[in-house]
């Protein structure tokens, strides 16, 4: 408990020199930090704050126009209260210093009796001094306790039960978007809280720049602390007075318990980048081709405690386009971008296990790669649509300026996990730079545009659209009527003429002299079946490659295929 003047005036010695308060009787619970006898009357800015001063009121006695002036000073300090002990020079207090202590709130007492003003310091200072030691073992064995909770794998539900049991009111952790992560309601009903928790946690609550215990305003009043692991603020700490109102050993107890969730959360972080960096490191050896055998893959996946030996395996990738551009954009140092990474890495990870299945999930650069393993009597597609859009879905909710997309790759083994996961590579990539097409793209269902995604890597692509269909391209840019529409619907349609004029919604006579516009615009025969396939070889490459962006290059195309890197 803290020493407070009330306390003060039940001592013997006090009660024996006839102590009588003369103002400051709303005031009698300040605590008291220290008792010091003095009468100089400019000692207001040699203060901090909790003192108790006792005097004889000589050096008042002898400059009249000094005293109100001299309460007020100390009351401008915070002093716990004021005592003059009455006698020959000073025989009462004057009217104005009762007033302004009265005005200021200053507890003022007089001892109408002679008392040992050192032995009364003596006294009250061994009474401090023994409470701070108390709080001190107080504290000390809260830490312990904590810390035994830690140490001995307490998850974060018991430190939060253990600090709600210590302080005896409810305790909420939140994470930094103010949503509820865990809490402890001890003896209390917390339903109106939690309902309205976002609203409680924005008012009143800064950021603690020092990582102190600081006490909001609120209603009801909330002692909180910041929760920071590794420089990054990651949740906060509540603890709110439903059942009892705060004292001063709750903050110790709200600190030590801080440090504790930290602590926890820090291990968490630890062992998940542990087992991430050991899964991207398998997936980096599968992608340099350094892990031939089944039974070792197997093994190092046991170790990563990911059991895909009696699974369907299959390969989805990840990629989280645009990701490069928003580092550049926002100015993100490296530990930042790979924060984006990892977060990406357990959105797919969450999405494997929330469909039933078993998954290695790795970086490799920007991209996200999971081996999956499927149940054998489940349908794989069905099984890696549903993981994919998931995936994707995440990401995209959680980075709404990033275009993420999911390539997979058929049914393979570990001897052809190589081959897969460059195949889910290309079905990623497919879709990747475009806000069109599938959120998930099967590497089978993309037939000989595979090979278009090869060729793009290079210049040849874009030489063969331009020797197809350069002179088409070039009309449509100069001339008010494209003919590009026209090709595209009349190659799509296998060269039905009237099938194409539905498509395009206009009659069959026109389909015929835009026909004849386009073969003399390209000097090609449309009747002609081969003509017919290189043109949609063409319109095929176009698309990809119109599909592609300016950072595409740069994120994609030079982009990690071999070795893995993280």
């Amino acid at each position: 408990m803290t020493f407070k003047v009330v306390d003060l005036l039940a001592l013997p010695d006090v009660r024996e020199g006839d102590a009588v308060v003369l103002a400051g009787q709303e005031s009698l619970e300040r605590a008291i930090r220290w008792v010091g006898i003095s009468e100089r009357l400019d000692i207001a800015p040699f203060l901090k704050g909790g003192e108790l001063l006792v005097m004889t009121g000589m050096e008042l006695a002898r400059h009249p126009r000094m005293q109100r002036r001299y309460v007020r000073d100390l009351a401008g300090v915070n002093v716990a209260g004021l005592m003059i002990r009455l006698g020959e020079d000073f025989p009462e207090v004057p009217r104005g210093m009762i007033a302004e202590a009265k005005a200021q709130g200053l507890p003022l007492i007089v001892l109408r009796r002679r008392i040992g003003a050192i032995h009364l310091t003596e006294q009250v200072h061994s009474l401090i001094i023994g409470e701070q030691f108390q709080l001190i073992e107080q504290a000390e064995m809260i830490a312990r306790d904590f810390t035994r909770l830690v140490t001995g794998g307490g998850d974060l539900p018991l430190i939060l039960e253990r600090l709600a049991a210590t302080v005896e009111n409810p305790v909420v952790l939140e994470d930094p978007a103010h949503q509820i992560v865990e809490y402890a309601a001890h003896a209390a009903s917390v339903d109106d809280v939690l309902q309205t928790w976002e609203l409680h946690s924005r008012e009143g609550h800064g950021r603690s720049s020092d990582g102190e215990v600081q006490l909001a305003p609120s209603s009801p009043e909330c002692l909180w602390a910041d929760i920071v692991v590794r420089g990054d603020l990651v949740g906060r700490l509540h603890v709110l007075a439903v059942l009892h109102p705060f004292n001063e050993i709750d903050h110790l107890t709200v600190d030590r318990a801080a440090t504790a969730v930290a602590l926890t959360l820090l291990g968490r972080s630890e062992a998940r980048h542990l087992a991430d960096h050991a899964c991207s490191a398998l997936i980096a050896d599968v992608l340099g081709g350094r892990l031939q055998e089944p039974a070792e893959f197997y093994r190092r996946c046991s170790t990563c405690r990911v059991e895909l030996d009696v699974k369907t395996l299959a390969v989805l990738v990840v990629i989280p386009h645009g990701l490069a551009s928003r580092a550049a954009r926002q100015g993100l140092e490296e530990h930042e971008r790979q924060a984006v990474r990892a977060s990406i890495l357990s959105d797919v990870r969450e999405a494997v296990r929330d469909s039933g299945c078993a998954g290695l999930c790795g970086l490799d650069g920007d991209r996200v790669v999971a081996i999956v393993g499927v149940d054998p009597r489940r349908d794989l597609e069905q099984m890696l649509d549903e993981i994919g859009t998931k995936a994707v879905s995440r990401v995209a909710r959680r980075y709404d300026d990033l275009r993420p997309r999911a390539g997979v790759s058929g049914q393979t083994s570990p001897h052809s996990l190589l081959k897969a996961l460059r195949n889910a590579y290309e079905a990623a990539d497919f879709h990747a730079a475009s806000g069109e097409g599938p959120l998930v793209t099967h590497f089978d269902s993309l037939g000989p545009s595979h090979l278009l995604l090869r060729l793009a890597e290079g210049p040849e692509l874009a030489r063969y659209v331009e020797s197809e269909l350069g002179p088409l391209l070039e009309h449509d840019v100069r001339g008010k009527s494209p003919l590009l529409p026209t090709l595209r619907a009349f190659i799509e349609c296998g060269g039905r003429k009237s099938e194409a004029a539905r498509r395009l919604s206009i009659e069959r006579r026109s389909v015929y002299h835009r026909l004849a516009r386009l073969e003399q615009t390209m000097g090609r025969d449309l009747s002609d079946e081969e003509t017919c396939h290189r043109l949609w070889l063409a319109l095929s490459a176009l698309d990809l490659l119109r599909r592609r962006r300016p950072d595409d290059a740069l994120e994609y195309l030079h982009g990690p295929r071999k070795g893995g890197s993280q």
